[in-house]
């Protein structure tokens, strides 16, 4: 459409998943939602980028 939207990246592991799924679908029937798989993970509450 050529207008900014905003924009929400999360990563959450397989077994919240579902749950957000609820979440997503119970504030927006219409959200656009990506999925993917990733290797892994760094940072606050994940593994430490310095090992």
């Amino acid at each position: 459409t050529g207008q900014s939207k905003e924009i929400l990246y999360i990563v959450v592991n397989k077994q919240e998943l579902s749950m957000l799924k609820k979440i997503i679908r119970s504030c927006d029937k219409k959200a656009f939602v990506i999925v993917h798989d990733v290797r892994d993970v760094f940072g606050e509450g994940f593994v430490d980028i310095s090992k």
